[in-house]
């Protein structure tokens, strides 16, 4: 995972209204432009794209735009190529960054429907959803970037604004403590890459899953054995919990959940009381600290 200074947000709405049909540029907090997915059609002409669908595991085609036209439409041609990731979160709190290199090593789109009008849904199935609504925008790749996790996280839906921000600014209280071990530094990219979109830490991160460090580390009531056997396979001990397992692809997986869980255990010495406005979410933790 390459960690940038500079991102771009994608920030979206928690209902269904007609601002959630548009998707609201800003630049660092000041507001650029609103487009709706008309004006996104307009501007940038549709196209029937197929993509190896990640979270139902098969082909599926979409009527979408291209995402590098559509972002220079909104900034202007190249602008938003100046920042180095594109963090995207979701109506549901879910949250990732992507490197805007990515862009440049692979077809992006915004997809905005199906080709025969068919309800704009799909099953995900990775966290028990059997039913998912993808509008207003849901950005999807003909072929993988490189260095992209294997997975779904790549594939935001709901998607709707955008703003370009910085990344050491948002997120300055997820960094490991000085001096920190390679091992915990190893998790502090892996956790980038694969918690953060949903958990908050220290209440940075996404606002989906629950916050991991304050007041209470996670690793402070939870037993080391079964946190790494929660994140290999949460399944087994939680039935239909929406967690997703770590996926099978990662490379050097077994190193990195034991990484995952040494940053974990590091931050309980950087413990950051975390915004007002940034409640921890809800735990999905279900399994009591087995007693010693």
């Amino acid at each position: 995972m390459r960690i940038a200074l500079t991102s771009i947000v994608f920030l979206c709405a928690s209902s269904t209204s007609a601002v959630a049909e548009s998707l609201s540029f800003s630049d660092h907090g000041r507001a650029v432009r609103t487009i709706t997915v008309d004006d996104a059609r307009a501007l940038v002409a549709p196209a029937s794209v197929t993509v190896a669908e990640p979270h139902e595991s098969r082909p599926r085609t979409y009527l979408a735009i291209d995402a590098t036209k559509l972002l220079d439409a909104a900034y202007g041609a190249g602008v938003w190529r100046k920042a180095e990731e594109i963090l995207f979160t979701c109506r549901d709190g879910f949250q990732v960054p992507i490197p805007t290199a990515d862009f440049g090593h692979a077809p992006a789109f915004f997809a905005i429907g199906f080709p025969d009008g068919a309800p704009f849904h799909i099953a995900n199935l990775k966290e028990n959803e059997p039913d998912v609504e993808l509008g207003p925008f849901y950005l999807v790749w003909t072929t993988p970037p490189s260095g992209q996790a294997v997975g779904g996280d790549e594939w935001p839906y709901q998607i709707v604004g955008a703003d370009l921000i910085e990344f050491a600014d948002r997120y300055p209280n997820i960094v490991p403590p000085p001096r920190s071990p390679a091992a915990v530094t190893r998790g502090f990219h892996a956790f980038v890459s694969y918690c953060l979109a949903c958990h908050t830490l220290n209440g940075q991160g996404g606002a989906k899953a629950p916050e991991l460090n304050y007041p209470v580390n996670v690793t402070e009531y939870y037993r080391t054995d079964w946190l790494k056997r929660w994140i290999d396979d949460p399944t087994k001990i939680r039935f239909s919990t929406t967690m997703p397992a770590l996926a099978p692809e990662t490379p050097d997986r077994a190193r990195t959940i034991d990484d995952l869980v040494a940053y974990l255990a590091a931050m309980r010495s950087a413990k950051r009381a975390p915004p007002p406005k940034t409640a921890p979410a809800a735990s999905s933790f279900a399994t009591p600290k087995p007693t010693p």
